[in-house]
């Protein structure tokens, strides 16, 4: 794509930084300042990080930024200029998502810099940002822009935010009549919390995130001394809540952490389900082709169209239940198949509750449905086909 300019536009605080952090509780609770720093130095750790920026040594407009990585390519101020009026110059330092750290407050105008190469494989952009509001410059439009690179229409990229909605969208420019393509993150983003975003690229597909987590559930019980929180974790993909990943949630919420009060990070409860199917397979088709395309749609991967399969760990989280018509209808679009009857819909190596005949698998509330569909973890949920007709 061309892009000729890379634009950091705003009605929020913004730093240019990255993903999570939690401390250890009381005595081993790291100072303020050695949060960002430990924060950053994984960051620099990261393998393919092409620009790192921070404000911390920003003064006044007339600051530019450098990368703290790679070329060193920096960002330089730019107020807005209304047509037949001077420029507002309304640069505002606030203080950053860290204590004694520096975010800047931008409203009518922004930060630009040259565009960076995207590789083959794509690119994630990421970013802690705090929105305080609609802006001077609401009339000009719905969406505020937080990131781009170029228009973000017919060519780069752009991630705005709907004041309406208060939702995050990626886009990515192409090329009219059609121009961009984009994603969005449906969840409303809370006003005046900090947050971490990113948004990623791989040539295939586009994802937004917030924060790093689909949901979490937080319970609070009272463990003999002191009371506990106990926070169960739904990360996106499906990726498990290990040690290195708890640090940095334990670094990022111990700004927040009630005084005297333990926390536990914990993963979901997942619900194996089993699932068998009877299919008949349309004349001229092959059984094995229909059986295979049937396996895909029903897994837990990304599908070569960009569509994630029907058990794709982003489709559940806790406490949602699994209805059955849904699974008939999306057999169904397989092409090659004539009918469709299920024949078992239930919790994997447990006896029926009644899901087959009442059409719906339901869950409790620290619980997540799963169905990997992988001979080497047959544990993690399976669906089988006996497959009839055909050739």
């Amino acid at each position: 794509m061309n892009r000729r300019r890379s634009t950091l536009l705003s009605r929020c605080l913004v730093i240019i930084a990255a993903t999570t952090g939690f401390a250890a509780l009381w005595a081993d609770t790291p100072a303020p300042d050695e949060l960002w720093q430990r924060y950053r130095d994984g960051l620099l750790a990261e393998p393919g990080l092409v620009r790192l920026y921070g404000f911390d040594d920003v003064s006044d407009s007339s600051s530019t930024v450098a990368s703290l990585v790679g070329d060193e390519a920096t960002l330089s101020f730019v107020p807005y200029k209304a047509r037949d009026a001077e420029p507002v110059d309304d640069l505002v330092l606030a203080p950053g998502r860290w204590p004694g750290t520096k975010a800047v407050s931008l409203d009518q105008g922004c930060y630009q810099g040259p565009p960076f190469d995207a590789t083959d494989e794509g690119f994630s952009i990421e970013c802690w940002f705090r929105e305080h509001g609609p802006g001077t410059l609401q009339p000009r439009g719905p969406n505020g822009t937080l990131l781009s690179a170029s228009s973000g229409y017919y060519d780069g990229w752009r991630i705005t935010l709907s004041e309406k909605h208060h939702t995050i969208s990626f886009a990515l420019g192409r090329p009219g009549p059609e121009f961009a393509v984009s994603a969005a993150c449906g969840n409303p983003v809370p006003r005046g919390e900090w947050l971490h975003l990113a948004a990623t690229w791989n040539r295939v597909t586009m994802r937004v995130y917030i924060d790093g987590v689909q949901r979490a559930e937080a319970s609070r019980r009272w463990t003999g001394s002191w009371y506990t929180i106990f926070l169960t974790v739904d990360r996106f993909g499906g990726e498990a809540v290990d040690d290195p990943f708890e640090a940095k949630l334990r670094d990022h919420l111990e700004a927040y952490r009630l005084a005297c009060h333990d926390l536990e990070v914990e993963p979901p409860s997942f619900v194996p389900l089993e699932i068998e199917m009877t299919v008949c397979v349309e004349p001229g088709y092959y059984r094995s082709d229909v059986e295979e395309e049937l396996l895909g749609v029903f897994g837990a991967r990304d599908l070569p169209d960009g569509r994630r399969g029907v058990f794709h760990p982003d489709n559940f989280t806790f406490g949602q239940p699994v209805y059955l018509s849904p699974l008939i209808a999306r057999a169904m679009e397989v092409p090659g198949v004539r009918w469709v009857e299920v024949d078992r819909f239930q919790r994997q190596g447990e006896t029926s509750r009644g899901e087959l005949d009442r059409a719906v698998l339901e869950v409790d509330r620290l619980e997540i449905v799963r169905l990997d569909s992988d001979p080497n973890r047959p544990e993690n949920g399976v669906i089988s086909f006996a497959m009839e007709g055909g050739q």
